[in-house]
């Protein structure tokens, strides 16, 4: 097989079953092999760099895998079948939840949750609509297992997933955690959630800080419910400056930085402006110094 930099789908194509690290031994070797993934019931996934999370461990015959790899590879071939007993076979960690309903359209969270939590328990992961479309589990340390998180099925029409670019949320104990990751197939992210979390049970927009800035400053606002929300700059004149929120967010305190540039990118004129952030029923303004 020819294996092209970035992802690539193949089969296994051996009539025995090989443990994965011996699949790819050479690309591991090498530091060539980014993330193996398959479906087996449920999205599985190996990352070289994630020992202890991973879901995927062995190979199986017909099935197909997506590799990706950091540099292009000629004739890659699968080694011979390891001798019995030679290599302990380690069976594949579906992870499979009541709530869940796994499909072949899938992304991979992984991450840690810090603060009061159980070894054991499951962190479930809803769409904008409140649908539970993933579950990690919590294993020693807090970590949270490299798990699939589940898009629309496109084999059926309901939509019974997320859509491209959705914002996901997180639930832990019945209490929401925010995130900014967003929902692309085949992509993998990393969260650090925080159970103690500061949730707030009304909008506001903060004063930025530093204020009068040069040349960056932060703004932090609240959300207390799921829904859009816009956060814009304008002059004095009340001409638009720069879109710095337009999304749809989870409850949370936010942070966006903001570096004195227009939406084409261009830097502005020293002095005064007015950021104005709005949401449901919620509406502020605020004066900042450039």
């Amino acid at each position: 097989l020819s294996l092209s930099a970035g992802w690539n789908l193949i089969s296994y194509y051996p009539s025995y079953e090989l443990n994965i690290e011996d699949a790819f031994a050479d690309l591991i070797n090498a530091n060539n092999l980014q993330y193996v993934a398959g479906f087996d019931q449920g999205g599985l996934v190996y990352d070289p760099d994630a020992q202890g999370t991973n879901t995927l461990h062995r190979l199986m015959p017909t099935k197909g895998y997506w590799v990706k790899i950091n540099q292009a590879v000629e004739n890659f071939s699968y080694p011979e079948e390891v001798q019995s007993g030679s290599t302990a076979m380690i069976a594949n960690n579906f992870i499979e939840h009541p709530d869940v309903k796994p499909n072949p359209s899938f992304m991979f969270v992984k991450g840690q949750i810090i603060g009061h939590y159980n070894v054991g328990d499951w962190v479930k992961v809803l769409s904008e609509d409140r649908k539970i479309v993933g579950a990690i589990k919590i294993i020693k340390g807090g970590y949270l297992r490299n798990s699939p998180v589940y898009g629309d099925d496109f084999t059926t029409e309901e939509i019974d997933g997320l859509k491209t670019g959705e914002l996901l949320s997180f639930t832990y104990n019945g209490d929401t955690l925010s995130s900014q990751i967003k929902f692309y197939p085949m992509s993998f992210k990393e969260v650090e959630l925080d159970y103690k979390a500061f949730l707030p049970s009304t909008f506001a927009l903060h004063q930025n800080y530093p204020n009068p800035f040069n040349p960056v400053t932060t703004i932090q606002y609240d959300v207390p419910d799921n829904g859009p929300v816009t956060i814009i700059i304008y002059d004095l004149t009340g001409r638009k400056i720069k879109t710095l929120v337009n999304q749809v967010s989870t409850p949370g305190r936010y942070s966006i930085i903001w570096n004195g540039t227009n939406d084409f990118g261009k830097s502005i004129s020293s002095g005064m402006y007015f950021y104005r952030m709005e949401a449901p029923g919620f509406k502020s303004v605020k004066k900042l110094m450039l």
